[in-house]
């Protein structure tokens, strides 16, 4: 049997097989998410609420165009090592 060390874990070889042995660290292979704090909107009038509304679907476009972006990249990358 043959060991192969690498930084976060330890890959064991036999007969073509692998298996990945992550021990304490397999909460660092899960992206951790910021959580977001909600605001307080009892305290806003309409005008601000419309405002807060208008804001967060520009947010929305804003971030929509980047997962566009990304898709795009990720499509031309796939396309170039597929060839």
């Amino acid at each position: 049997m043959q060991e192969f060390l690498c930084p976060s874990f330890n890959i064991l070889g036999e007969s073509g097989r692998f298996w990945y042995i992550f021990g304490m660290f397999d909460d660092e292979l899960e992206p951790r998410k910021k959580p977001i704090k909600a605001k307080n909107l009892e305290t806003l009038s309409v005008e601000e609420l419309a405002d807060y509304v208008e804001s967060l679907k520009e947010e929305i476009a804003r971030v929509e165009t980047e997962m566009a972006k990304k898709k795009a990249y990720v499509t031309a990358a796939s396309s170039f090592f597929k060839s």
